[in-house]
């Protein structure tokens, strides 16, 4: 439910930043990674008041689309090309199925953590590495601490994978405290509040970067 109520939040705050800066594709990405999450939290808030597909397999889906649409926020965060690519409902789809299968053919709640444990440690790995390779600018340094906290979440969902291959976890887990269940919330509420500042500050460094080149251009005429 905190996670739940952070997300609303941060939400309100992108909205707040497009509201101001319309042209920001990256916020836009942003957006709907806020959106999806939100909407995948909600989701598997309702376990228990719902279809099984709302809430297992529709629910995860918003979530693996919300960690997409991080990375393609992030490129243009860092400069790169950052536009949505029909490859990318290839891992949607591929948790999406899984999930069914684990869901209808052979239940089974350990796979299903596995399989979206491992696709977010897979996206962790990527943009810890996008941030480390191409980090530069005046925020060079929270690039660098964006990357090392993306590596964090990697490592973090791996453990949570093995953990949920080894242990036997209740179909109601989402109400039990084990550590490899709450430390993934906890995570989507820094994260999500990290990136909120992250691309505010980049903003700002681009209106001081354009203010200084309209300066130059004025003095040069």
């Amino acid at each position: 439910m905190v996670s739940f109520i952070t997300l609303f939040f941060t939400t309100i705050i992108n909205l707040i930043l497009i509201y101001y800066f319309p042209k920001n594709k990256n916020l836009k990405y942003l957006l709907v990674f806020n959106l999806g999450f939100l909407l995948g939290q909600l989701l598997l808030i309702l376990r228990n008041t719902i279809p099984d597909f709302f809430s297992i397999v529709v629910g995860n889906s918003f979530l693996v689309a919300g960690h997409i649409c991080v990375y393609v926020a992030s490129r243009g965060l860092l400069k790169l090309e950052n536009r949505w690519r029909n490859r990318y409902f290839i891992p949607i789809g591929v948790v999406a199925i899984g999930l069914c299968v684990f869901t209808y053919v052979y239940y089974h709640t350990e796979m299903r953590i596995v399989i979206f444990s491992l696709f977010c440690t897979i996206y962790g790995v990527i943009l810890a590495w996008i941030f480390l390779k191409y980090a530069s600018g005046k925020l060079l340094l929270l690039h660098y601490l964006t990357s090392f906290f993306f590596l964090i979440s990697a490592v973090m969902f791996f453990i949570r994978a093995i953990t949920a291959s080894i242990i036997d976890f209740p179909v109601s887990y989402l109400s039990i405290n084990d550590l490899m269940i709450v430390m993934p919330y906890v995570y989507l509420v820094f994260i999500s509040f990290w990136l909120c500042l992250l691309f505010a500050l980049q903003i700002r460094v681009e209106q001081e970067n354009n203010e200084k080149e309209m300066i130059q251009k004025k003095e040069q005429s």
